[in-house]
């Protein structure tokens, strides 16, 4: 246990070291040719000793990192300030850029931040135009934060409930297993008696789910952004626009489907680390196979894949189409 954990850790410090090594000692090619080895073979190290989950994600990150961008050269950290003008006395926000610093101290503080950056908020990754938004007010954006949580957590607290009563989440029953007397019951008595058990318990896990992600999510932020105001963090910590919503508003499946649920609904912490690897495998596909559709369908299968495997850390591997028994379940 004690050396995956030593391993996990000198990977995370070999990220480190290759970002802070300025481009004039190493370009993008050295870095990634010396250091990216030394980091997947210390994650492949973790993995066999059962900490699948962590190392595919830090691996995926580095690789995102490390070979499909170029951060040292392209990324800028954005700063953020509100002014009152002289004039009218009205707020206005301003920002400045900062690129790759020279100082080391000034370097290690700006790496720090984009290696625990995993939506690039707060980021210009040279993608584009990047929008700036307006001065929020920390007491309102507290407020709301508050409200919100608090229906999260009763909402979780709800579906919790359920699972309590229903059979299927207590002990191994079929998923089309009648519901017991008491549920079936509560349904009939809110003109919910003819839906599908198996459609009812899927609804209850998704949305208990992502009541549990987003309660997570406002914690952190507000607890954040309250040392924000009270000046123990600086701006990229504790500052409203440095944390929106992990979750999005379920709106938004009614609006846009499955497409919604997955690029709005649900949380987007591994998008830009599964992004860039997604595309390489998407221009590799189509010149082994010069098919656009084939490659669209693989990409569609190893997304579900790698979500199936973060979600759930049991499987053993992101390519595994036989489930490894847990430890505790009889050989």
């Amino acid at each position: 246990m004690y050396s995956s954990i030593a391993a996990h850790l000198t990977a995370h410090n070999l990220l480190y070291l290759a970002l802070l090594t300025h481009p004039t000692n190493l370009s993008y090619n050295q870095i990634s040719i010396f250091f990216l080895p030394l980091i997947w073979s210390c994650y492949i190290y973790t993995w066999t000793r059962g900490h699948g989950y962590l190392s595919a994600l830090h691996s995926l990150w580095s690789t995102t990192l490390l070979l499909f961008h170029r951060p040292r050269e392209d990324f800028k950290l954005i700063h953020r300030c509100t002014l009152l003008t002289e004039t009218d006395g009205k707020k206005e926000c301003l920002h400045w850029l900062e690129t790759y610093p020279e100082p080391l101290w000034e370097r290690f503080l700006w790496v720090s931040k984009l290696v625990f950056g995993y939506r690039f908020v707060g980021w210009d990754v040279g993608a584009g135009k990047v929008e700036i938004g307006g001065p929020v007010s920390r007491g309102w954006w507290l407020l709301g934060s508050f409200l919100r949580a608090g229906v999260a957590f009763v909402v979780s607290d709800a579906m919790s409930l359920w699972m309590v009563y229903d059979p299927y989440f207590q002990w191994e029953t079929s998923i089309d297993e009648v519901f017991p007397r008491r549920l079936a019951g509560f349904l009939g008595r809110v003109g919910l008696k003819g839906l599908s058990p198996r459609g009812v318990r899927i609804a209850v896990f998704g949305v208990q789910q992502y009541a549990v992600f987003y309660l997570v999510g406002s914690f952190l932020a507000i607890v954040f952004v309250s040392l924000g105001g009270l000046e123990i963090v600086g701006e990229y910590w504790g500052a409203p626009h440095s944390w929106p919503p992990l979750m999005g508003n379920p709106v938004a499946i009614f609006h846009k489907g499955l497409r919604g649920l997955w690029g709005k609904v649900w949380h987007q912490l591994f998008r830009q680390v599964c992004a860039p690897s997604e595309n390489f495998s998407t221009w590799l596909t189509y010149l082994a196979f010069h098919r656009p559709w084939k490659s669209h369908c693989e990409i569609r299968w190893a997304a579900s894949q790698i979500l199936f495997q973060l979600h759930h850390p049991d499987w053993n591997s992101i390519f595994a189409f036989r489930r490894i028994p847990r430890l505790d379940s009889p050989s």
